[in-house]
């Protein structure tokens, strides 16, 4: 349907009143992305007119099951462009390696003190974007780092450690908001892969995803949580050894 209207650029063009329609669909085919082999994402537009479409469509603000701060979705992007290409040949590891350099680079400079949240409450405005951009990074590190795209140095270690601890601390507490725990699924699927190595986070991982499979009211968060689990039962702990096909969790 998208490819005889011209790709989602040309839906958007063509059938303006739809544009929420199009976002939900843009969040899902991104957040899709993150959860698929490096190989093999949903390709529905290039990279160049997903980036676009989120600076077009992204500030309608109508995401509550993702409310990821917009500049990180684009990193987000970024980066499964980084898998995409290299995964398949088309970025050499040298160049990879430069432009994941250049992403973390750009997330570790968001500050989520200051970005226009969604809620009308500013502390949930930080407590989300403080987790997003501790998941954005380890998503990053884990996910480029798996396909050799980013080196296992000290440094990166530290900086992965340093941000999933946040991202752990900051899951923990979101049972203390529920107003906020709609929107957390992904920073949790995130966690989840982050415990193939953090053994002692899976109890918690479980126990958030009982949860969400609850308040979400989709079987969504029990299917990534049986995926998991199986990851964990495994013995490689890279992020592609968790997804042996696409998958898509966040709606």
């Amino acid at each position: 349907m998208l490819a005889t209207r011209g790709g989602p650029g040309g839906w958007v063009k063509e059938v303006p009143q739809l544009k929420g329609m199009l976002l939900s669909f843009l969040i899902c085919a991104v957040m899709a992305n993150t959860t698929s082999p490096a190989h093999d994402p949903v390709r529905i537009a290039p990279h160049t007119e997903f980036m676009e479409l989120t600076d077009d469509l992204y500030p309608l603000g109508l995401h509550p099951m993702v409310p990821c701060p917009m500049p990180l979705f684009l990193d987000i992007i970024r980066i499964n462009n980084i898998r995409d290409e290299m995964a398949n040949g088309l970025l050499s590891q040298e160049i990879a390696t430069s432009k994941g350099d250049e992403v973390l680079r750009r997330i570790e400079t968001f500050d989520a003190t200051t970005w226009q949240g969604f809620y009308e409450n500013e502390d949930y405005n930080e407590i989300i974007g403080l987790m997003f951009q501790s998941a954005v990074v380890v998503y990053c590190i884990s996910s480029l780092q798996s396909i050799s795209a980013l080196p296992s140095s000290r440094r990166l270690a530290v900086v992965r450690q340093v941000h999933s601890d946040r991202l752990y601390l900051l899951l923990a507490q979101s049972n203390q908001h529920p107003a906020i725990q709609k929107s957390i699924l992904w920073p949790l699927i995130v966690a989840g892969v982050e415990a193939g190595v953090r053994v002692d986070k899976r109890a918690l991982v479980a126990e958030l995803f009982m949860g969400q499979s609850k308040d979400v009211g989709t079987p969504l968060p029990s299917h990534a949580k049986g995926v998991l689990r199986t990851f964990w039962d495994g013995s490689d702990a890279n992020w592609d050894a968790c997804f042996d096909k696409p998958y898509a969790f966040v709606t």
